[in-house]
């Protein structure tokens, strides 16, 4: 079964939809090809995620491709915010201070003067 004899759009948000998935455009670019505002683009994008019950851009993008909806995400969307507690958030080492001195000394040496 194809995906969009499944669903019925207008022919301004099937367009919106080719231009995301096929050319990979932004919502400003969509506005100036249709001749719209991008704040028209932004909204006609939320009711068609809303419409075919996707999260967002990508999940559009796999639809449109595959005709078949992404599985549901592995965490509710209000879980999404927090870290699961099985993942491990590696912490950067921290950077030693550099005194102004130690700076001026860098710049002198590379010739560059302030």
């Amino acid at each position: 079964m194809n995906h969009r004899d499944t669903v019925r759009l207008s022919q301004k948000r099937a367009e919106i939809i080719r231009l995301i998935c096929e050319c990979g455009l932004t919502n400003g670019e969509i506005s100036k090809h249709m001749g719209t505002t991008e704040q028209v683009v932004k909204n006609e994008l939320r009711r068609i995620l809303m419409k075919l019950n996707v999260r967002d851009r990508l999940n559009l993008c796999i639809w449109y491709h595959t005709g078949s909806r992404p599985q549901a995400h592995p965490f509710p969307i209000e879980e999404t915010r927090r870290v699961p507690s099985q993942v491990v958030v590696q912490e950067e080492p921290a950077r030693p201070f550099v005194s102004a001195e130690e700076i001026r000394r860098r710049q002198e040496r590379a010739g560059i003067r302030n």
